[in-house]
């Protein structure tokens, strides 16, 4: 369900997006399922993030950061780092949008990984 939740948010239905996201987290909670908790705080976090609310788009990134980090999961870890650079960047934190970012190419590069940040760095180099 929540892979449906992914594909609405890029479609740009946030509302369905969210409620079919929310119902998973719910049913990963239930069963314990770690790894899908992890993913799916990440999609409501850039529902929120694409919904303009950045305060909620934080906190969820940041937990499945979090979890990222527990379960040494370095290709995810890195793609949790660029979408907490997004919200850096949209939020005018450009200092800790470079960190966040720098981390995540470094973790790409150490891990032999592709990952599609360059859109990241776009409004950083606008500043």
């Amino acid at each position: 369900m929540h892979y449906h939740a992914f594909f609405l948010l890029h479609n740009g239905d946030l509302q369905k997006a969210k409620a079919l996201a929310t119902e998973s987290l719910e049913l990963a909670q239930r069963f314990e399922q770690r790894v899908l908790v992890r993913d799916i705080l990440d999609c409501l976090g850039m529902i929120a993030f694409k919904g303009g609310d950045y305060q909620e788009a934080q906190a969820l990134l940041q937990e499945a950061f979090a979890r990222s980090e527990a379960e040494n999961m370095p290709f995810f870890h890195a793609y949790l780092l660029g979408n907490l650079g997004k919200l850096a960047t949209t939020l005018g934190d450009y200092a800790q949008a470079k960190q966040y970012l720098k981390q995540s190419f470094e973790i790409g590069f150490s891990t032999k990984s592709s990952f599609n940040m360059a859109g990241s760095l776009v409004p950083l180099a606008e500043q």
